[in-house]
């Protein structure tokens, strides 16, 4: 059975063990309980009062969302920051293939170079209205 040790005045929980409760029980240092159940220390608590499991912060709350890559919560504005920083680095990674002056000029009559600025004018496209587009 899965158990949480967790502390029984703030109901952080400090570890999560797989095994017997009696071997379980043999984890708790003073002031420490367990929590008969799974519990993940960066979504939840456990209230000290109820023993229930509790969200640290509900994925509704402020527009949270939790991005599971980084283990934490994130604010859509952070998210878009995110997003538009990765865009970014795409459009200089393109626009490093070849210079953008020539690839002004010779767009119209080559494919390469045809296909290189729609992608680019795709991912400008994709950037939120808060950053500026017009140059990387």
């Amino acid at each position: 059975m899965i158990f949480c040790v967790y502390d029984k005045s703030t109901g952080k929980i400090r570890a999560r063990f797989d095994m017997p409760e009696a071997d379980a029980e043999k984890q708790l240092g003073p002031g420490e309980d367990l929590y008969r159940g799974d519990a993940d220390c960066l979504l939840h608590r456990i209230d000290p009062e109820t023993g229930a499991r509790i969200d640290v912060v509900s994925s509704r709350q402020n527009g949270a969302v939790w991005i599971k890559s980084e283990s934490r919560w994130m604010s859509r504005a952070e998210l878009n920051q995110a997003e538009n920083r990765r865009i970014k680095q795409r459009i200089r990674a393109l626009e490093e293939q070849q210079h953008r002056r020539v690839r002004e000029l010779l767009a119209s009559s080559d494919p390469t170079l045809q296909r290189l600025e729609g992608d680019i004018a795709t991912l400008r496209a994709q950037l939120s209205d808060e950053t500026e587009t017009t140059s990387p």
